[in-house]
């Protein structure tokens, strides 16, 4: 009887674990030659383009830099012009209530004024008739 020993079952699977990791490779290197007849034909037919592309990289490079050094400059000038907005509106603000109380003052002022002339002036003269009733009064009184 042949037996198998433990020795020729580890060669057996060894050998069935490099027979699937050479197909692997092998199919591994066949997809990326295959990729790279594509790219080759790919660059061979926009051969140009690419060359262009390529030549024009460094311009494209500096008008984004020129782009960006120009937004930065005019971030900074709006931001300077937005603090001095809120700086102007907080002084008009003030100036406004300062102007708003002094007028309420002087109207204030004018309208005790004119209630003092009116009860210096006409007061008086509606208080002269129940005065003389008054004193017509007392005098039938005795």
């Amino acid at each position: 009887m042949n037996y198998v020993t433990w020795t020729d079952f580890a060669l057996l699977v060894v050998v069935a674990a490099a027979v699937m990791v050479s197909v692997y490779l092998i199919n591994l290197v066949r997809n990326i030659n295959e990729s790279a007849k594509i790219l080759k034909d790919i660059l061979r037919t926009n051969r140009e383009n690419v060359d262009e592309t390529l030549k024009n990289a460094p311009a494209v490079v500096k008008n984004a830099v020129e782009i960006t050094d120009k937004l930065r400059n005019n971030l900074n000038v709006l931001e300077e012009t937005l603090r001095n907005m809120h700086e102007t509106a907080e002084m008009t603000a003030a100036a406004a209530s300062t102007v708003k109380n002094d007028i309420l003052t002087r109207l204030k002022g004018i309208l005790e004024l004119v209630e003092l002339i009116r009860r210096v002036f006409f007061t008086e003269k509606s208080k002269a008739p129940e005065a003389k009733k008054k004193d017509e009064r007392k005098s039938e009184g005795q």
